[in-house]
């Protein structure tokens, strides 16, 4: 692999692809083939990668995504995308922003765990489970939005977020009760109007 490469086109198959390859190198831009349907962990630890734009064909993608990539700024996920996986975007931290689009049925554990820039969760109408630690340690984290879809939040799912301090739940006092929370889970205030982030 030339470890000078700023570019890369990627082919619509890329099962043959190593995890993290790209892991080290300079790597800022990335083309992809269409019809791309599964998208690898191949760029996880690549801190030089900025901005990323997955296809709409794009259905799942593999743990640990883009886990250490902390230049990674901006990021266009598809919207067929069905789940955020765990570990997704551990560590992004120069991450301020992301749009969850309204396919993804589950957040998974640890997905931005140590995003320390993002400010905002808005978790779209639909996803029913947020895993374990998925918002842990995002130190700008001022508030999140979560629909009545949600019928688990996983353990420290908001734990150490210094700045946590408003949760808007499009659901009923009553639904919000009936949410499982898992333990670490402390602050927050829960508002009973509202829609689902998207």
């Amino acid at each position: 692999l030339n470890t000078n490469v700023k570019s890369v086109k990627l082919p619509a198959d890329m099962s043959d692809y190593g995890t993290g390859i790209f892991g080290g190198t300079p790597l800022e831009t990335i083309e992809f083939a269409e019809g791309t349907e599964h998208f690898p962990g191949i760029f996880s630890q690549s801190t030089s990668l900025k901005t990323v734009v997955i296809p709409d064909t794009v259905t799942t993608m593999d743990d640990r995504v883009f886990e250490d990539c902390s230049a990674l700024e901006s990021v266009t996920l598809s919207n067929q995308l069905e789940e955020i996986p765990q570990y997704a975007f551990e560590t992004c931290t120069s991450l301020a922003s992301i749009h969850i689009p309204d396919s993804v049925t589950v957040i998974g554990s640890r997905a931005f765990d140590s995003c320390s820039s993002l400010v905002s969760a808005r978790v779209p109408y639909g996803v029913t489970s947020i895993g374990a630690a998925a918002y842990q340690e995002c130190s700008s984290l001022v508030y999140a939005s979560i629909p009545s879809t949600v019928t688990s939040i996983g353990e420290r799912a908001f734990d150490q977020c210094e700045r946590f301090c408003h949760v808007l739940f499009s659901g009923s006092q009553n639904t919000w009760k009936k949410v499982q929370i898992g333990s670490g889970n402390t602050g927050g205030h829960v508002g009973g109007t509202g829609t689902g982030g998207g």
